[in-house]
């Protein structure tokens, strides 16, 4: 097996328990990206891909996100010494939150960036890498189901809160997986939630991510990658509607709203939720 299909083979863990993760390729050069309603304002680095600012949406009360505060992102492990000063200077990068499993990181470490801090924080504590099991789609919806059902899904989003919340002045937090589209997604869905965001806008936000990788794909597939490897890879690579529709359907078997779930399941407090309008809103 070729390197590269080797590496995505080993990263693109099964998703049924844990989480789902991709290497980084170079990402695409678009700056705002159009879907389904919404503008996605992506941040152009050569060495991460699916890097987007969560600054333009508005929320339910017309009000916006403030640009440069909320940062969403696949892996850094790649980043080039421009793009760290592209985050650091011009973006003014404060927290970097790695929502990759302890194996993940260690495998392909975050760069350390001056005056940034680096914050460990896993959703899941371990990656299967089994290369014999079949990646579905009722197996990607488990892993959005786990996102809300399991206690250290739940720990890991409320520490991102709690930098959120610890954020001074006009700083960003990033916070990322290794894909960008999984678990930083679901924090993306809980964040613009708390926020006021409609779900319709989430939803697209979710979207937007597909496109984004049909360019990886098409290189593993280039390099040698298998079918069962292509038939995995897409499996985890892509985004439907039915996967994030898992999370919601999770947060209103279990809590029976948003609200309650950010409030109990999060442990984000409406004094919480208010002071986060207040310091990302305008």
């Amino acid at each position: 097996m070729k390197k590269s299909v080797l590496i995505a083979s080993l990263a693109l863990a099964v998703f049924s328990a844990t989480g789902a993760a991709i290497q980084s390729v170079a990402p695409a050069n678009a700056q705002v990206v159009a879907t389904q309603g919404v503008k996605v304002h992506e941040i152009d680095l050569k060495g991460a891909m699916n890097v987007r600012d969560l600054g333009g949406y508005r929320t339910t009360d017309g009000k916006t996100i403030k640009r440069g505060r909320i940062i969403r992102s696949a892996s850094l492990a790649n980043l080039t010494k421009a793009d760290q000063q592209k985050l650091t200077r011009t973006c003014n990068l404060k927290y970097d939150v790695d929502l990759r499993t302890p194996m993940e990181m260690k495998a392909a470490p975050d760069p350390t960036m001056a005056g940034v801090d680096f914050i460990k924080d896993p959703v899941f504590k371990n990656v299967n890498t089994s290369s014999n099991q079949t990646i579905t789609d009722k197996t990607m919806e488990q892993g959005y189901t786990n996102f809300v059902t399991t206690k250290q899904a739940r720990t890991a989003y409320h520490n991102l809160f709690t930098t959120l919340l610890n954020n001074k002045g006009n700083s960003a937090v990033l916070y990322h997986c290794s894909a960008g589209k999984d678990r930083a997604g679901a924090g993306t869905i809980f964040i613009l939630s708390a926020l006021g965001v409609k779900k319709l806008t989430i939803v697209d936000d979710y979207l937007a991510t597909k496109g984004v990788y049909e360019k990886h794909y098409a290189q593993l597939k280039k390099s040698g990658a298998s079918q069962k490897e292509l038939q995995t890879v897409k499996a985890l690579e892509d985004v439907k509607p039915a996967y994030i529709n898992a999370t919601y359907s999770a947060v209103k078997k279990h809590y029976g709203t948003m609200d309650n779930f950010l409030n109990k399941g999060l442990r984000v407090s409406n004094t919480d939720i208010a002071k986060l309008r207040a310091m990302y809103l305008k």
